[in-house]
């Protein structure tokens, strides 16, 4: 009779939880942020609640809530749970140091930095980024002080609802929870290992179950009661001194290192012809040297004969003029 009984409990607590888990369960799916308000109080879902929509004298003697201000309030009086989320980018002399006074101000209001990156692009222009955790109730004081800070360029505010959600999920953990004390229960009545072991591994799944369900839910808690302001910092842009726009920093100088920068790529280019000519038209070059070297000892060659039979013309010449010189002196002596 007691066995009976047992398998009646644990066939109670089985169908249970399948049910439990069977519904639709906003833990196992990706949360879609940007949801508008008014969407998710019209969405079905299946709660074991009722949500409780806020009197007309509750409307007529609270002002509604306007932006991160009132926050706080509308979550005591509706139990609301929204998340807000704000982006905001300035510019600042030094971003260093604008962020360093942001996060300052960001834990004297209660909040802290979650993370933070600086850098300095190919220019020179100095950037800072940072994630910071701020009450929800504080976002809008936070963000009027990092205005201060510098020239503010652009802010964004969106808000998520998940009081569905939230609730629902709380309404889960508490059937788990339930069916945990009765499986605890059940376990002290247990006389066999195998029903032992039938009991915990029930109470494995549901543990599990009450965990993630117990997880979401403080991770919900902390991102309602903390907003998240993601904060850009831009240096202020350098302005270039009109004498100085030759100089390195200016456009003339840009110019300057650009025509620098196209000699050496040309000196370059023709290091590399002579390069490849040497390599492939050296054989062309001495070939051709030989073929002129041939040539113009050829051509000397034929100057200096051209230069013996002048000399040889020109002495043959000479001695006939000698001759007939020498014959008419011997006539003029006989005729005397």
């Amino acid at each position: 009779m007691k066995r009976c009984k047992l398998f009646a409990l644990l066939l109670a607590a089985a169908l249970l939880l399948t049910g439990c888990g069977s519904r639709k369960s906003p833990a196992a799916e990706p949360m879609a942020y940007g949801v508008n308000m008014a969407q998710d109080k019209s969405a079905d879902y299946d709660v074991p609640y009722a949500y409780e929509e806020p009197t007309e004298e509750a409307a007529t003697t609270a002002p509604a809530p306007e932006g991160a201000a009132g926050i706080a309030d509308a979550e005591n009086r509706y139990g609301e749970k929204i998340i807000y989320n704000a982006e905001l980018t300035i510019t600042a002399d030094v971003p260093a140091d604008s962020l360093e006074n942001a996060r300052r101000q960001c834990e004297a209001l209660g909040g802290y930095l979650a993370s933070s990156y600086e850098w300095t692009d190919s220019e020179g222009q100095n950037y800072a980024s940072a994630t910071l955790k701020v009450p929800a109730d504080q976002l809008e004081a936070f963000v009027q002080s990092l205005e201060r800070l510098g020239e503010a360029e652009h802010y964004r505010l969106w808000s998520d609802d998940v009081t569905l959600q939230y609730f629902d999920m709380s309404a889960r953990l508490k059937a788990m929870q339930a069916e945990e004390a009765q499986l605890m229960q059940i376990l002290a009545e247990c006389k066999t290992v195998e029903e032992i072991l039938l009991v915990r591994e029930q109470l494995a799944e549901v543990r599990e179950r009450i965990e993630s369900y117990q997880g979401r839910i403080n991770l919900w808690d902390h991102e309602v009661r903390y907003a998240t302001l993601e904060l850009t910092i831009n240096e202020t842009p350098k302005k270039v001194a009109e004498t100085d726009r030759w100089s390195a920093a200016g456009v003339g100088g840009r110019i300057l290192e650009g025509l620098e920068n196209s000699w050496d790529y040309l000196l370059i280019i023709l290091a590399g012809f002579v390069i490849v000519l040497a390599n492939i038209g050296l054989p062309v070059l001495v070939i051709g040297g030989i073929v002129v070297g041939i040539v113009l000892l050829s051509r000397r060659a034929s100057r200096k004969r051209k230069e013996r039979r002048a000399r040889k013309q020109l002495a043959a010449e000479q001695g006939k003029a000698e001759a007939e010189a020498a014959e008419q002196d011997a006539g003029t002596r006989e005729n005397a």
